[in-house]
């Protein structure tokens, strides 16, 4: 409209313009219903047709997505004398996914979780599973010549969290460690915007937040901010097959609770995608730690993981560490696993499945704290059968799912 604008003609011309134009579109119906009275029904069917053509176009464009995924697991545990087993549903997540040709589109995911907190024993109905919005925003994506910029706004994933699964195909079978040890939360309302650039091959990311993840609404007059960078530095041909080594680095700036705690992280990790394996190496330092402002913390985490292609038989296996006070000695949380699993991916185009059997060991600082149950213990074997599925229906990425 700009451009428009600044080369219309003054009023005076525009006038002259519309008169003209009136007269000689007057001229043309009446010549047009006397030499050829049928002009109008094929006027009507071209329009008729136009409009047809666009509606199929803009349906053409429109692709819905539906994805999933579920992971459930029998447990033993054992230690110090000590013994438990559960049979336990870890999570299930399902979605939609909306695209509107390249144009954006908007994406709804619903998760169920166990109603009682992480050190509570009491939820909804003693400690039902519930259904919650696990993210719901929408998206648009811009060309503007160079790269792409993508805006998004909603309850949005965490963009740390969002980098990793992006970066690792056992995202819905293993559990992020940054997730799992609560320096990260999966979501939280604000807006986003990223561009990517090199062939989608660099990807910068400015995200602002209300900071009190999804579930709790805004607490304080203070905003998260996050930046993120996230790139491809290397390309190597291994095993007939590209794989890909990436660095991730970024800050959030952040605070939580009605006190404006501190809440804030720095955050980095190093990946290496290939078909047939994986590794990821991340580290993440807490300034500010389940809710205390004093507390600065630290967490470590590797995984490798190796597959066949199809995934018909894998294994792996990773390490994470956890300080959650860098001011005490001894207060560690270790914790190995390793595993085989058989995947059935063959079987069926949208829905796959695996069978993963592991072993996970669990060591405890003399200063750490204690398992629930079992303040004793300072070791933890835990011998497990986990079944996952995961499912994507229809066209398009699943960058978003």
């Amino acid at each position: 409209m700009l451009w428009e604008n600044q080369h219309r003609r003054p009023w005076p011309g525009r006038l002259l313009n519309t008169v003209i134009l009136t007269v000689v579109w007057r001229a043309l119906m009446q010549t047009t219903a006397v030499a050829a009275p049928m002009t109008h029904t094929a006027s009507i069917a071209v329009a008729t047709s136009s409009i047809s053509a666009t509606c199929e176009r803009s349906a053409s464009d429109l692709h819905v997505v539906g994805f999933g995924h579920f992971v459930s697991t029998a447990d033993y545990a054992f230690g110090a004398g000590q013994h438990f087993n559960e049979i336990r549903f870890d999570t299930g997540r399902a979605g939609v996914r909306t695209l509107f040709g390249r144009r954006g589109g908007l994406v709804l995911t619903a998760e169920a979780v166990r109603s009682a907190g992480p050190d509570s024993l009491f939820g909804v109905a003693g400690d039902s599973l519930i259904v919650r919005v696990r993210h719901a925003f929408g998206f648009v994506r811009i060309e503007p010549g160079y790269g792409v910029v993508r805006v998004e706004a909603g309850l949005l994933p965490d963009p740390w969290l969002r980098t990793l699964e992006k970066h690792e195909t056992l995202g819905d079978y293993i559990p992020l460690f940054s997730e799992q040890a609560n320096f990260f939360t999966a979501g939280d309302l604000g807006a986003s915007a990223e561009y990517a650039i090199l062939s989608n091959r660099l990807h910068i990311r400015l995200a602002i937040s209300n900071g009190e993840g999804s579930n709790q609404t805004e607490r304080n007059r203070r905003k998260d901010v996050v930046g993120l960078v996230s790139g491809e530095v290397l390309r190597l041909q291994v095993l007939h097959d590209i794989a890909r080594l990436g660095l991730h680095a970024g800050y959030r700036d952040g605070t939580t609770g009605a006190g404006n705690a501190a809440n804030r992280r720095a955050f980095s990790a190093v990946t290496v995608e290939h078909p047939h394996f994986g590794l990821r190496v991340e580290h993440v330092d807490a300034f500010g730690y389940e809710a205390r402002p004093e507390i600065r913390a630290r967490a470590f985490g590797a995984l490798l993981y190796a597959q066949t292609k199809p995934t018909w038989l894998g294994a792996w296996t990773r390490l994470n560490v956890v300080d959650p006070d860098l001011e005490t000695s001894y207060d560690r949380h270790t914790e190995f696993e390793g595993g085989v699993f058989a995947g059935l991916e063959q079987l069926d185009p949208v829905l796959q499945l695996r069978l993963a059997i592991g072993y996970r060991q669990i060591f405890l600082g003399r200063n750490a704290a204690p398992v629930p149950g079992s303040p004793e213990t300072s070791e933890l074997k835990h011998i497990f059968v986990r079944v996952t599925g995961a499912f994507v229906t229809g066209p398009g990425d699943t960058e978003d799912l």
